[in-house]
């Protein structure tokens, strides 16, 4: 659990749009010094559940979203091209979440921008 704790704090606290790739940099030293942890044939598996999970989730509001991100966290440290998609999309889901604040609190007085 405390590996678990550690990925997560060094994942949240890096840099929105590099998170993914230092993910799979971390990932790729682990492998480099030896330590395979779960292994990726596991690790991918467990992916895979997220997202069989998350479909049926779909149907209800929000729940699968979670899923969702745990799975594309589990992939982007086993793939560079994931980890670079993640990345875009994330700074893409930025971007289109400022736009929609913005546009959402146009017109309203300051004390009721939250």
């Amino acid at each position: 659990m405390r590996r678990v704790r550690k990925f997560w704090r060094e994942f949240r606290e890096a840099e929105p749009g590099n998170r993914f790739r230092d993910r799979y940099r971390r990932r790729a030293e682990q492998r480099a010094r030896g330590d395979r942890g779960l292994g990726q044939p596991v690790i991918l598996g467990m992916a895979l559940m997220c997202c069989l999970i998350a479909i049926p989730l779909m149907l209800t509001p929000g729940p699968a979203i979670l899923f969702w991100g745990l799975a594309g966290f589990l992939i982007a440290g086993e793939s560079a091209w994931a980890a670079r998609s993640l990345d875009w999309l994330e700074l893409k889901c930025r971007e289109l979440w400022r736009e929609w604040r913005k546009r959402r609190t146009r017109g309203k007085p300051p004390e009721l921008h939250r």
